[in-house]
Protein backbone atom coordinates (compact mmCIF):
# COMPACT_ATOMS: atom_id res chain seq x y z
CA UNK A 1 0.00 0.00 0.00
CA UNK A 2 2.89 2.65 0.79
CA UNK A 3 4.08 2.65 -2.60
CA UNK A 4 0.81 3.44 -3.96
CA UNK A 5 -0.02 6.15 -1.66
CA UNK A 6 3.60 7.63 -2.83
CA UNK A 7 2.86 7.25 -6.66
CA UNK A 8 -0.56 8.95 -5.90
CA UNK A 9 0.60 11.93 -3.62
CA UNK A 10 3.97 12.43 -4.76
CA UNK A 11 5.15 14.24 -1.63
CA UNK A 12 7.90 16.57 -1.08
CA UNK A 13 7.69 16.24 2.50
CA UNK A 14 5.90 14.09 4.91
CA UNK A 15 4.49 15.29 8.42
CA UNK A 16 3.45 12.71 11.16
CA UNK A 17 1.65 13.90 13.79
CA UNK A 18 2.45 11.76 16.91
CA UNK A 19 5.75 10.75 15.27
CA UNK A 20 6.67 8.01 18.04
CA UNK A 21 9.06 5.50 16.73
CA UNK A 22 8.03 6.01 12.92
CA UNK A 23 7.98 2.41 12.79
CA UNK A 24 4.94 2.62 10.25
CA UNK A 25 6.36 6.54 8.28
CA UNK A 26 9.71 3.86 7.89
CA UNK A 27 7.66 1.99 5.24
CA UNK A 28 6.10 4.99 3.50
CA UNK A 29 9.67 6.64 3.80
CA UNK A 30 11.13 3.84 2.51
CA UNK A 31 8.46 3.67 -0.66
CA UNK A 32 9.70 7.49 -1.47
CA UNK A 33 13.46 6.77 -1.29
CA UNK A 34 14.09 7.67 -5.29
CA UNK A 35 11.06 10.01 -5.74
CA UNK A 36 10.23 13.44 -4.83
CA UNK A 37 10.50 13.12 -0.84
CA UNK A 38 13.23 15.23 0.46
CA UNK A 39 11.65 16.04 4.40
CA UNK A 40 10.85 14.13 6.75
CA UNK A 41 8.74 16.00 9.69
CA UNK A 42 8.28 14.26 13.08
CA UNK A 43 6.11 16.32 15.58
CA UNK A 44 5.79 14.90 19.42
CA UNK A 45 5.68 15.74 22.58
CA UNK A 46 8.61 13.15 23.67
CA UNK A 47 11.63 15.00 23.07
CA UNK A 48 13.58 12.04 24.04
CA UNK A 49 11.40 9.87 21.73
CA UNK A 50 11.77 12.53 19.24
CA UNK A 51 15.53 13.01 19.36
CA UNK A 52 15.94 8.63 18.77
CA UNK A 53 13.43 8.84 15.97
CA UNK A 54 14.86 11.71 14.35
CA UNK A 55 18.48 9.96 14.70
CA UNK A 56 17.46 7.04 13.20
CA UNK A 57 15.34 8.65 10.29
CA UNK A 58 18.28 10.14 8.91
CA UNK A 59 20.66 7.48 9.57
CA UNK A 60 18.20 4.73 7.68
CA UNK A 61 17.49 7.51 4.71
CA UNK A 62 20.38 9.54 3.95
CA UNK A 63 18.55 11.57 1.50
CA UNK A 64 15.91 12.75 3.86
CA UNK A 65 16.52 16.11 5.31
CA UNK A 66 14.66 15.60 9.08
CA UNK A 67 13.52 18.67 10.95
CA UNK A 68 11.97 17.40 14.21
CA UNK A 69 9.49 19.43 16.35
CA UNK A 70 9.03 18.69 20.00
CA UNK A 71 5.18 19.73 20.40
CA UNK A 72 1.59 18.67 20.88
CA UNK A 73 -0.49 18.00 17.87
CA UNK A 74 -3.56 19.35 19.36
CA UNK A 75 -1.87 23.05 19.94
CA UNK A 76 0.67 23.37 17.59
CA UNK A 77 0.40 22.43 14.09
CA UNK A 78 0.08 25.88 13.22
CA UNK A 79 4.01 26.27 13.53
CA UNK A 80 4.89 23.01 11.19
CA UNK A 81 7.01 24.33 8.71
CA UNK A 82 6.14 23.71 4.96
CA UNK A 83 8.43 22.05 2.64
CA UNK A 84 6.40 21.86 -0.77
CA UNK A 85 3.62 19.36 -1.35
CA UNK A 86 3.15 17.45 1.78
CA UNK A 87 1.33 14.24 3.09
CA UNK A 88 -0.12 14.29 6.19
CA UNK A 89 0.27 11.75 8.03
CA UNK A 90 -1.81 10.69 11.69
CA UNK A 91 -1.04 6.99 12.33
CA UNK A 92 -1.24 5.47 15.66
CA UNK A 93 -5.22 5.25 15.57
CA UNK A 94 -4.74 8.41 18.85
CA UNK A 95 -8.08 9.50 16.79
CA UNK A 96 -9.85 6.92 18.53
CA UNK A 97 -9.23 8.04 21.92
CA UNK A 98 -10.52 11.90 21.26
CA UNK A 99 -14.53 12.93 21.53
CA UNK A 100 -16.57 14.11 19.12
CA UNK A 101 -15.68 17.75 19.72
CA UNK A 102 -11.88 17.41 19.52
CA UNK A 103 -11.72 15.17 16.55
CA UNK A 104 -13.57 17.88 14.50
CA UNK A 105 -10.73 20.41 16.10
CA UNK A 106 -8.12 18.10 15.30
CA UNK A 107 -9.07 17.42 11.97
CA UNK A 108 -10.25 21.51 11.42
CA UNK A 109 -6.50 22.44 12.46
CA UNK A 110 -4.62 19.15 9.82
CA UNK A 111 -7.04 20.91 7.42
CA UNK A 112 -5.34 24.07 8.00
CA UNK A 113 -1.93 22.48 7.04
CA UNK A 114 -3.27 20.96 3.89
CA UNK A 115 -2.83 22.81 0.25
CA UNK A 116 -4.24 21.94 -3.10
CA UNK A 117 -2.05 18.82 -3.95
CA UNK A 118 -1.34 18.01 -0.28
CA UNK A 119 -3.09 14.71 1.22
CA UNK A 120 -3.76 13.24 4.96
CA UNK A 121 -3.00 9.62 5.63
CA UNK A 122 -5.34 8.46 8.75
CA UNK A 123 -4.57 5.66 10.79
CA UNK A 124 -8.16 4.23 12.61
CA UNK A 125 -8.06 0.82 14.26
CA UNK A 126 -11.13 -1.92 14.71
CA UNK A 127 -12.52 -2.52 18.35
CA UNK A 128 -10.19 -4.81 19.85
CA UNK A 129 -10.26 -8.20 21.96
CA UNK A 130 -10.19 -6.50 25.80
CA UNK A 131 -7.31 -9.19 26.92
CA UNK A 132 -5.76 -7.48 23.85
CA UNK A 133 -5.75 -4.59 24.97
CA UNK A 134 -4.88 -5.45 28.81
CA UNK A 135 -1.49 -6.73 26.90
CA UNK A 136 -1.05 -3.35 25.22
CA UNK A 137 -1.98 -1.06 28.44
CA UNK A 138 -0.24 -3.40 30.71
CA UNK A 139 2.88 -4.79 28.68
CA UNK A 140 5.77 -6.87 30.40
CA UNK A 141 8.23 -4.55 29.32
CA UNK A 142 6.19 -1.74 30.90
CA UNK A 143 6.13 0.67 27.91
CA UNK A 144 2.97 2.63 28.77
CA UNK A 145 3.82 2.71 32.39
CA UNK A 146 7.05 4.59 30.99
CA UNK A 147 5.01 6.60 28.51
CA UNK A 148 2.64 7.51 31.51
CA UNK A 149 5.00 8.56 34.09
CA UNK A 150 6.34 10.60 31.17
CA UNK A 151 3.20 12.96 30.84
CA UNK A 152 3.54 13.18 34.30
CA UNK A 153 6.70 14.27 34.72
CA UNK A 154 6.14 16.96 31.98
CA UNK A 155 3.28 18.01 33.97
CA UNK A 156 4.83 18.40 37.27
CA UNK A 157 8.03 20.14 35.27
CA UNK A 158 6.02 22.39 32.92
CA UNK A 159 2.79 22.61 34.84
CA UNK A 160 3.57 22.82 38.45
CA UNK A 161 2.04 19.48 38.98
CA UNK A 162 2.30 17.39 41.65
CA UNK A 163 1.59 13.86 40.44
CA UNK A 164 2.98 10.82 42.39
CA UNK A 165 5.01 9.08 40.01
CA UNK A 166 5.71 6.41 42.22
CA UNK A 167 1.83 5.18 42.14
CA UNK A 168 0.96 4.99 38.35
CA UNK A 169 0.48 2.20 36.16
CA UNK A 170 -2.26 1.01 34.09
CA UNK A 171 -4.76 -1.25 36.17
CA UNK A 172 -7.72 -1.87 34.10
CA UNK A 173 -9.70 -1.38 30.89
CA UNK A 174 -12.99 0.07 30.40
CA UNK A 175 -15.61 0.09 27.33
CA UNK A 176 -18.53 2.06 27.70
CA UNK A 177 -21.89 0.69 27.56
CA UNK A 178 -23.20 0.43 24.31
CA UNK A 179 -20.17 2.39 22.99
CA UNK A 180 -17.41 1.20 20.21
CA UNK A 181 -14.62 3.55 22.31
CA UNK A 182 -12.81 1.45 24.28
CA UNK A 183 -9.95 3.23 26.95
CA UNK A 184 -7.26 2.25 29.68
CA UNK A 185 -7.93 3.93 32.50
CA UNK A 186 -4.51 4.61 35.03
CA UNK A 187 -3.85 4.46 38.40
CA UNK A 188 -6.77 6.41 40.73
CA UNK A 189 -3.96 9.27 41.56
CA UNK A 190 -3.47 10.27 37.58
CA UNK A 191 -7.42 9.44 37.04
CA UNK A 192 -8.43 11.95 39.71
CA UNK A 193 -5.57 14.47 38.82
CA UNK A 194 -6.55 14.57 34.96
CA UNK A 195 -10.04 14.35 34.86
CA UNK A 196 -10.08 17.79 35.24
CA UNK A 197 -12.41 20.30 32.73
Amino acid sequence: MAPEVIAAVAPEALVELGSGSARKTSVLIGAAMGHRLGFYVPLDISETKLQQTARRIAADFPGISVYAMVGDFAAHLDRVPRYGRQLVVFLGSTIGNFDGAERRAFLDHVRGLLQPGDAFLLGVDLVKDEAELVAAYDDAEGVTADFNRNVLRVLNRQLAADFDLSTTSPDSIERSPGSKCTFARAGDNMCDCLALD
